[in-house]
């Protein structure tokens, strides 16, 4: 899934979103055996039985840190799994449940006894107990089940979250080489983050999550009645006594909350508590004046699916929200919510936001990062698997080791990048840092891959550890190329058909150094300089790696040279 910011106006209060972290990937494969054509939970022999194998893949994504619970673990594991196979008709002919003593965090397999059929339907549910689908016989069974809440914070309380995926049309055959039908698991849950920032003089004295649902059917949503099946909405306890005059970000946990659209909200001001439908979700955040000439409670809607989106109310599933909301006066008037990119250029923080990089950066943040990409198809698909769409981000400083690309002059086992087409096609600095990334006969790729540690630079630097993200690694020529383009500011778009194995621009050096510089003299960031030959995690061929050479000259060479050239910079991105 894709992480989206969402910018919101108190007064001039604003605010900023994203999409989950990403989705679980579940190819399946099949395999022939011997299961009873009747079979409903499993079981004995038949000419048409056989068996279903599905290998689930899992994203690696780290841990998430939850303000509300201090058992809560992660959104990313598995500690057990339902598996349930539907035929045409919509009848159980297979199922299994498989539980896990160490939580699954990479692939694995389930197998699933059941009988060759046409036109199936699988369902795999994630993180239930064993008990929770054993009335299940029918897809109308399983479309009537859902989740119910004690108490409103159940689910951030909760441990891992539940997680549901289906497949459709699937054919289940005794050919098992012939079946290879896949699933996208999605979390029930979303989490929603509020950075809140009271302007000089303003102070945060508490705030109330109101109004969430407190049930949530397993099968994902198609409309605006299919959810929420108990009707029955909760508050979250009230945080109080606050005196915080500085950026506060409190996390909730919250199922979707379909409750549409009402046509009355044109503006950013007029999303208030008359336009908003009856059974929206909103923040409640009070502050005063710090002389208490005056309080406010501001009460934020959230929801919404677009720019000019403002009558949009729902809260969907399978989202990682972070709004950066900025209170800068007293009236108390409601906020709606923007969805949008990050933007080439926007800061990237420590803690996984980012913001806009035209005005300053958000106070109490350390900006590590700035983005430089922002287009999922300029990504690779090893990425975008893992739920790393959003683009890529240039670390503001280089790590404080440079160093030979290799110790010696053989093949790496890298794809070999040996024109300038190749050069632009070649997004794998990911996979590349990763396979070399931990051997020492590949200095620049060790350190590369320890950027933002106390072995190669400030701990300062970490990549974000609560939210999705690839962590630092050293980028490939085509991510190289997005970089001396989008925020260099030189246009390489006549050299992506080239066959030749140079771009060399005169005077491009100085024009990119100067752009580049200029965004990281903001942070006090280590600047780009002339003279200097830059790492680039592909392979030209045995003897030679691809380099990035900024000459005395102010000329750009973007070509190759021996692996055991010393001296080389590096500089690391992520995905993210």
């Amino acid at each position: 899934m894709n992480k989206k910011i969402i910018n919101r106006y108190i007064k001039r209060v604003y605010a900023s979103i994203g999409k989950w972290m990403g989705v679980l990937l579940l190819p399946l494969l099949l395999f022939s055996s011997c299961v009873d054509e009747s079979v409903t939970s499993a079981s004995t022999t038949s000419s048409d039985s056989t068996q279903v194998r599905l290998t689930f893949n899992l994203q690696q994504q780290t841990s998430l840190t939850r303000s509300l619970s201090s058992t809560g673990t992660s959104e990313s594991q598995v500690d057990n799994i339902n598996v349930l196979i539907f035929d045409s008709n919509g009848k159980l002919i297979g199922s299994t449940y498989q539980t896990y003593g160490t939580s699954q965090t990479s692939s694995f397999t389930v197998t699933v006894p059941t009988r060759v059929a046409s036109s199936c339907t699988i369902y795999a549910v994630a993180n239930l107990p064993s008990d929770s689908l054993k009335n299940v016989a029918t897809v109308s069974d399983f479309n009537k089940k859902f989740i119910l809440m004690s108490s409103a914070a159940t689910l951030g309380n909760g441990s891992n979250m539940t997680m549901f995926g289906q497949t459709s049309s699937v054919t289940i055959s005794s050919t098992a080489s012939s079946n290879t039908p896949s699933i996208t698991l999605t979390r029930l849950g979303s989490k929603v983050t509020f950075n809140i920032t009271p302007a000089t003089g303003i102070t945060i004295t508490g705030y109330q999550l109101c109004h969430v649902p407190m049930s949530s059917y397993i099968t994902s949503a198609t409309d605006s009645t299919h959810f929420n099946p108990s009707a029955t909405y909760g508050n979250l306890d009230a945080v109080s006594n606050l005196s915080s005059t500085t950026i506060i970000s409190p996390t909730f946990y919250t199922y979707e909350n379909l409750v549409g659209r009402k046509s009355g909200a044109t503006s950013y001001f007029s999303r208030n508590a008359s336009n908003a439908p009856t059974d929206a979700t909103y923040l409640l955040i009070y502050a005063q004046q710090r002389d208490s000439c005056w309080h406010a409670i501001y009460r934020i809607y959230l929801g919404g699916s677009g720019t000019n989106d403002y009558a949009n109310y729902n809260i969907y599933r399978n989202y990682n929200c972070t709004y950066n909301i900025h209170i800068d006066g007293a009236d108390a008037v409601d906020v709606r919510v923007t969805y949008s990119v990050p933007k080439i250029g926007d800061y990237y923080y420590s803690d996984g936001n980012w913001s806009d990089g035209t005005v300053a950066p958000i106070s109490g943040k350390t900006v590590i990062g700035v983005v430089f990409q922002n287009n999922a198809s300029r990504m690779s698909t090893t990425e975008i698997n893992k739920g790393w769409t959003h683009g890529y981000v240039v670390a503001i400083t280089e790590v404080s080791s440079s160093g030979i690309w290799g110790n010696n002059l053989t093949d790496a086992g890298l794809s070999k990048i040996t024109s300038d087409q190749l050069r632009y096609q070649d997004l794998s600095g990911y996979s590349n840092t990763q396979a070399l990334g931990d051997n020492t006969n590949y200095p620049v790729f060790y350190y590369a891959k320890r950027y933002g540690t106390s072995y190669t630079s400030s701990l300062t630097y970490a990549a974000p550890t609560v939210t999705n993200n690839s962590g630092w690694y050293m980028p490939s020529a085509g991510q190289w190329w997005d970089l001396l383009q989008n925020l260099g500011g030189i246009n390489l778009s006549s050299y992506t058909t080239n066959t030749a194995d140079n771009v060399s621009i005169s005077g491009g050096g100085t024009t990119i150094i100067n752009n580049l510089n200029t965004i990281m003299n903001k942070f006090s960031g280590t600047t780009f300089t002339t003279n200097s030959v830059y790492s680039v995690a592909s392979e030209y061929s045995a003897p030679y790696c691809c380099d990035v050479y900024f000459n005395t000259s102010g000329d750009l060479s973007f070509g190759q040279n021996y692996k055991n050239l010393t001296g080389r910079k590096i500089r690391c991105i992520l995905a993210f």
